[in-house]
């Protein structure tokens, strides 16, 4: 499911109350939403803005196709401060390392 499509359903919308909000044809918003056209920073900022949350959390997850809810990335990251220091230190290094191949590669 693509993180509009996550957000709109989450807060109980129809592709016409979120193309209308948003200022655009409900067609224009069903093609952002299935991934066929690009993603225009104008049309992030309002989306940004009638789903309260932060331009990044919807591009980074609209590139990746990787939807989540903003509380539950909150709560895996106070569990990875619960992990033990050397489990928690482990897992930020492999992040990283894997951090650094993206940028040499040019796969952010």
């Amino acid at each position: 499911m693509s993180i509009l499509r996550y957000l709109r359903l989450k807060n109980g919308w129809s592709q016409e109350n979120v193309a209308s909000a948003i200022g655009i044809s409900k067609q224009g918003y069903s093609f952002y939403e299935l991934g066929k056209m690009e993603l225009p920073t104008t049309i992030l900022y309002h989306l940004s803005h009638l789903y309260g949350v932060s331009m990044e959390y919807i591009h980074e997850r609209y590139v990746l196709n990787t939807p989540s809810d903003p509380k539950e990335d909150i709560r895996l990251l106070i569990r990875l401060f619960e992990l033990p220091p050397h489990y928690r230190n482990e897992l930020i290094s492999s992040v990283r390392q894997h951090s650094e191949t993206d940028k040499n590669s040019g796969e952010i």
